[in-house]
This record gives structure tokens, sequence and C-alpha cells, in this order.
């Protein structure tokens, strides 16, 4: 049974955000990174603020023709967005409930490999630029909204080690030796590889739908505009993304700073995760039944390694083996 190295981290404890903040203050950014993740971004931002700034970054990840074909393969913002977004999420919080310390970690850098691995097209350099923008993504985001001080320096380099140490379980070569190197590094891949492509419209529209269900139905409209408001304009223009209009991009530059004013007495719960928040199975989830769920029977890799009803096993250690399940269901808190 997994153990929490900082229990009294995730109990069911309310405090103001400026509180929380104070926690953050005694933790390690290598050691703790997972810890001060959860709490500056599960607990003190609010996880719709957290959806968005995620769904950009990967938003700006299809604005690379090859990334946007090989998630157009997986179909999932095509026909159930809403699903694709939630799973993507809970993957999320499973890495911060997890850690950089624990096996479970290996598990889920096992089981989104092998979902890029069925997709195909997703080589190293693709990974390395989503783990990236990963890292950088929230940061980005609110000084964009016109928060430059919303996240702490410790809360970057917390960001950096955690999907440092994920991007290390699932094999991606070439990761930065600092957080520092990591924006200079996307803005000039994204500048000699960012194209308009058909694929990535398409991907948008779906995120786009997939938002609209967080709006009550009279206000889906604006469902576009206000996840827009939160790409880099150098993307916007690839993805055919909808225009921004004067008055929804200052109440979201209104509504951020209202988020961050009210932090001396806004409450929140040092229990709150992504995966409550999001999950579609519950807060212990099978995640051999997350994310894309690839037809093995038509997949001669499949064929070639054990025989139809045999079952299979991806790790990042020996790739497709025969064998059978996802041993992390079950190992919930």
């Amino acid at each position: 049974m997994f153990q929490q190295r900082h229990p009294e981290l995730w109990a069911n404890r309310t405090l103001t955000v400026r509180q929380a903040r104070r926690l953050i203050d005694d933790l390690d950014p290598e050691q703790d990174c997972a810890e001060i993740t959860h709490i500056s971004l599960e607990v003190m931002t609010p996880p719709l603020f957290s959806h968005m700034a995620y769904t950009s970054g990967f938003a700006r990840g299809t604005t690379h023709p090859a990334e946007a074909r090989a998630v157009h393969r997986g179909a999932g913002y095509l026909h159930a967005p809403v699903n694709r977004d939630r799973d993507t999420m809970t993957f999320f919080g499973l890495l911060h409930r997890y850690g950089p310390h624990s096996p479970e970690l290996q598990e889920l850098a096992d089981r989104i490999q092998q979902i890029h691995h069925d997709v195909r097209g997703v080589g190293n350099q693709l990974q390395l630029h989503i783990l990236g923008l990963m890292m950088y993504e929230p940061e980005r985001w609110a000084r964009d909204l016109g928060l430059p001080d919303y996240f702490t320096d410790r809360e970057h380099q917390a960001r950096y080690h955690l999907w440092k140490a994920i991007g290390t379980r699932m094999g991606i070569r070439g990761i930065w030796d600092s957080y520092g190197e990591v924006e200079p590094w996307i803005l000039a891949f994204e500048e000699k590889h960012g194209a308009r492509s058909s694929e990535g419209v398409e991907i948008y529209r779906g995120q786009i739908r997939g938002f609209e269900k967080y709006f009550p139905r009279p206000l889906r409209f604006l469902a576009g505009p206000v996840l827009t408001a939160g790409l880099p304009v150098s993307a916007r223009d690839h993805l055919d993304a909808p225009r921004v209009p004067v008055l929804v991009d200052k109440a979201m530059r209104a509504v951020a700073t209202v988020v961050r004013l009210t932090e001396p007495v806004r409450p929140v719960n040092l229990s709150s995760t992504w995966v409550r928040d999001f999950s579609r199975m519950g807060d212990d989830p099978d995640i051999s039944r997350m994310g894309y769920q690839h037809d093995t029977s038509s997949d001669p890799r499949y064929a070639k390694v054990a025989a139809a009803g045999e079952g299979h096993r991806f790790t990042v250690a020996e790739g497709l083996q025969p064998g059978r399940g996802c041993p992390m269901h079950g190992a919930g808190m």
C-alpha cells in the first residue's frame, strides 16, 4: 500500500492560500517537488485555472504538425474531448500523488509511453517539447494574464524537478539541466517547427468542445474565446483559434487579479487533488483504462509479441512484452 512521504500535506485541512504558501517555504524544491507542486497547482490554484493552463500547453504542442498528427491518430479530442481532458488531468494528479520517489511513478510512465507507442510518431524531440511545456506553461499562462509573480521561484523549481523525474522515468533524452534553459528551448523549437495543420485545427476545436462543458449552456459560446485568451498569440494563428474580444481578455485578467488578491482570506483544502476533481473512475482509477484505448488485435506489433488473448505489457525498460494487466490499479491511498 502506497504511503505519502508527507501525509500531513494531503490531509483534510482547511486553511487560506497565504497559509498554504507558507508550507511551501519549508519544503525543498527537489526532494519535495511533488508536494510543492501539489500545493501550488492542486490546492492554491482553482481547478479550472490549472485545467486551462495545461490545456493551453497541450494546444501549443499541436502547433507542431507532427505532434498534431500523432494526437489526431489517438482521436480522443475528435470523439470524446471531455473524457480526453479529464483523463489527462487525472494522469497529472496521479503523478503529483506518487511523486519521484515511488515505484508507482514508473508504472505511470510506462502507461504514458505505451500510449505514445500505440499512436506512433511521438519521438524524443516531440516528447521533450511537451515535457518543457509541462514545466513552463503555468508560469507563462499566469504571466500573460497579468500575474508574473503568481508562482514563486521555489514553485517553478519544484515543477521542473518533478517533470524532470517524470521525463527520466519515461526515457526522454536531452532533458535540460536547469529551469532557466526550458523557455528559450521551447521558443526556438516552436519558431522552427510551428505551423498550421488541419489536424491541429481539428484538435483545438475538440478542446473547445470539451471546455464548453464547464459553462452553463447559454454561455457556451464564450468557451472558445476564454480558452484562447490563455494561448500565446503566436499559437493562435496556427490553430485557427477564435478571436478574443477585448472584454473577454479584460474579464480574464480581472478574475485572475481577484484570485491573487484574495489569497489572505480565500479558503482551500490540502486534500484537494486533480484526481478527485477530474477522474472519471474515482479516487483510485485503473490507469489501463485511461487515455487512448488501442485496438491491439489489428496491430501487427502486438501479434508478433503474443497471440490474441494472451495479453501484453509495455514498459519503458523492455518495450512491448507478453504479460497481463497494469499492476498499479488498486495501489491507491
